[in-house]
């Protein structure tokens, strides 16, 4: 998408020699041709000056002419001989206010009539106008010198001579504020008009009032970037963009050239600055600040930078973070699928001003083209084609890579909106983070806010990584940065293993050892439960899993009755009857690629993966009978193959099961390692934690 605005920065006023034809006069006088001034034969030069009236409070009227606030008028000749104008030959200073007898007036303004008496032959006029008119003859010393211009002409003698000049505005100050303009990083180009608006001591606008209206001081426009480099140029008069450019009329205009690029924390600011004239005026200021808007999501839907593109995967469930950092707080955003009926479905958008989620669902359908998402903020809309595929499985030996570090203990394990690995350490306790080429591993302790042992995590729909604590009743959340908060409610629950982002825009957890699910909005702190029904059976339900369902719903596992169900719309249903679980007490569940809901199950060994579709259809796939050894599963993923991953800790291996139930398991390196949380990656491969060694580990599909 690329777009050209207009942004007003800062304000205009362009002069003009008024009632005469521009020479495209400059400040700057030309280098003598020959000669100087012709004896003592003298010549009469007069000039007319027209002086507008300043135009009424909020006119858009641009001025062709001289400044409003002009009251005195200098003009002082030099022999074109004398270069450095070291010797005056003649000075007139002219009252050329309203009630000066120089001037009469006329519509819009008046027009003054300016005369000295100069030598025949070559010389150079200087002229000054003022916002003061002459005392005694004299300019005061306190006027601001408005506009200036310089003319070299043949004078002839015992005849009236009439000169023409450009005036070139002298600029004082940048009338505007900063202004920040927002783009979205597609990897496409976007050109920011700017509207470069200066003015004189007397608050006029600098405007164009012909091709020839040169400022005094010309102004430099030159961009910085920060977080980044590169992404943005200046580009004047349609010109070869560059980081620096100068402006030296009314009329030219520059353009901020953004290539959409750079990532989150990368901003581009445009100074202007005008240097001093005769010692007065010049202004800087820092006109514009640019910053892309980006979307951030975890792993496997992932931002295309060019073209504009989200990849997802049947039934893959992923948090889109919105980050606009030049936004106003009262911004608020709508996500608008188009084209997409069961290829993706969006949830509620979370947050508002510099930063939103929502939560993003690929849907049964397999697509590659004629899905869009459209993300407004109000004013801008970004449009984001959508694929919905899956990637190919691993190969027959696939790389596994383990990255040592000192965590006690690494237990569930999620990408952050940072494109970080976060877990928990369930030891310690602490909330940490790898990056995904294995450095930058960074614990955050927790244990001053009460947390003994955390175990599950989930990427929360406001981009913030929610985890729970296996001992107390506390459910936390933690930034990209590091920042940690809590929310004890309700206190009675003896705690959370897993959590999960709904659809409806709230962080959902299980609260062990009640036959409650909670939840809480991440923006009002809003808490609720909902209550799962005993039904028929005799045990009181125990949720220790929850997740969200590729229907949309919160599917849970009622680890005393053997039961899946779901939630919607704050109800809950267990299936019951040929939906029982057969073998006993299923744990975590997530959404697989056919639709259904995936869990493990069995107590103390989870030897069991089990398959609920959201008509209540029970399959069970026995590990025991599947693969070699003493299987014991921990947690459970979808992968963006289509396949699910789980990690069996009894055998030191990542297994795979595909929507058929063919399962496969690939050791890991290092013996003993006990994998336990797994996800998939930044990168798309799936990784893991390794309880036993501290480690985290990849598996590269």
């Amino acid at each position: 998408m690329t777009r050209s605005v207009a942004y007003v920065l800062a304000v205009a006023l362009a002069f003009n020699a008024a009632g005469c034809a521009s020479s495209g006069g400059n400040a700057a006088i030309p280098a003598p041709a020959s000669g100087g001034a012709a004896g003592n034969d003298l010549g009469n030069v007069r000039f007319t000056l027209i002086v507008p009236n300043a135009p009424p409070a909020g006119s858009a009227k641009r001025r062709a002419f001289v400044s409003s606030s002009a009251n005195g008028a200098l003009v002082t000749t030099y022999a074109h001989s004398d270069t450095t104008h070291a010797t005056p030959l003649a000075s007139s200073a002219t009252n050329i206010s309203s009630t000066s007898s120089a001037c009469t007036t006329i519509t819009g303004g008046r027009t003054c009539t300016i005369a000295i008496t100069a030598p025949a032959g070559d010389d150079d006029f200087v002229f000054g106008l003022y916002d003061a008119a002459p005392v005694n003859g004299v300019i005061p010393s306190t006027a601001h010198e408005l506009g200036v211009a310089g003319v070299t002409q043949t004078i002839k003698a015992g005849t009236t001579n009439t000169v023409s000049a450009g005036i070139s505005a002298i600029i004082a100050g940048f009338s505007g504020s900063t202004t920040n303009v927002s783009e979205v990083a597609d990897g496409r180009t976007h050109n920011v008009a700017l509207v470069i608006s200066p003015t004189d001591f007397g608050n006029n606008p600098i405007t164009a009032g012909s091709a020839n209206a040169p400022y005094a001081n010309p102004i430099t426009a030159t961009v910085s970037e920060s977080g980044g480099s590169g992404f943005t140029l200046l580009s004047l008069n349609g010109g070869t963009p560059a980081a620096s450019v100068t402006l030296t009329k009314a009329t030219d205009t520059v353009q901020a050239v953004y290539d959409g690029g750079g990532t989150s924390g990368y901003s581009a600011t445009v100074n202007l600055t005008a240097p001093m004239v005769n010692g007065q005026g010049g202004a800087t200021t820092e006109s514009l600040a640019l910053a892309p808007v980006l979307f951030v999501t975890n792993p496997t839907v992932f931002y295309s930078p060019s073209p504009a593109q989200l990849n997802t995967y049947p039934e893959g469930q992923h948090v889109l973070m919105i980050s606009e950092p030049t936004a106003p707080v009262t911004t608020t955003y709508t996500a608008t699928p188009t084209s997409c009926t069961n290829i993706l479905s969006v949830g509620t958008v979370v947050g508002k001003g510099t930063s939103a989620t929502l939560l993003v669902v690929g849907g049964t359908t397999t697509s590659t083209s004629g899905c869009s998402l459209a993300i407004s903020d109000g004013t801008l809309t970004f449009n984001v084609s959508v694929t919905n595929t899956l990637r190919s499985g691993p190969s027959m030996s696939p790389t596994i890579t383990e990255y040592p570090t000192t965590a006690n203990l690494p237990y569930g394990i999620v990408t952050g909106a940072d494109g970080n690995l976060w877990f928990t350490e369930a030891g310690t306790p602490a909330i940490s983070s790898i990056k995904p080429d294995g450095t930058g591993y960074t614990s955050h302790s927790i244990s001053g806010q009460g947390f003994i042992e955390p175990v599950g995590d989930a990427l929360g729909p406001d981009g913030n990584v929610w985890f729970g604590d296996n001992c107390t009743s506390l459910v936390g959340k933690i930034t990209t940065s590091g920042t940690i908060a809590t929310d004890d409610n309700p206190p009675f629950f003896a705690g959370t293993i897993t959590l999960a982002a709904g659809l409806d825009g709230n962080s959902w957890f299980t609260e062990f050892n009640t036959n409650l699910v909670g939840n809480i909005n991440p923006t009002t702190s809003a808490y609720s439960q909902v209550t799962i029904p005993q039904t028929t059976f005799p045990n009181t339900p125990e949720v220790q899993g929850v997740g969200l369902g590729s229907d949309g719903n919160i599917w849970y596992a009622d680890f005393c009755n053997n039961l899946i169900g779901s939630i919607s719309g704050g109800t809950a249903t267990s299936f019951t009857g040929g939906a029982q679980v057969t073998t006993e007490q299923p744990v975590f569940v997530t959404a697989g690629s056919d639709g259904a809901t995936w869990f493990v199950e069995g107590f103390p060994v989870t030897d069991t993966i089990g398959r609920m579709t959201t008509s209540g259809t029970l399959t069970e796939y026995d590990l025991t009978s599947l693969v070699p050894g003493a299987p014991n599963v921990n947690f459970i993923t979808a992968g963006p193959d289509g396949a699910l991953w789980f990690s069996d800790a009894g055998n030191n291996k990542i297994g795979r099961i595909t929507t058929s139930g063919a399962v496969t398991e690939y050791t890991v390196p290092t013996g003993g390692a006990s994998p336990v949380g797994i996800t998939v990656g930044p990168d798309g491969n799936i990784w893991f934690t390794e309880a036993t060694t501290g480690s985290i580990g990849v598996l590269q599909l």
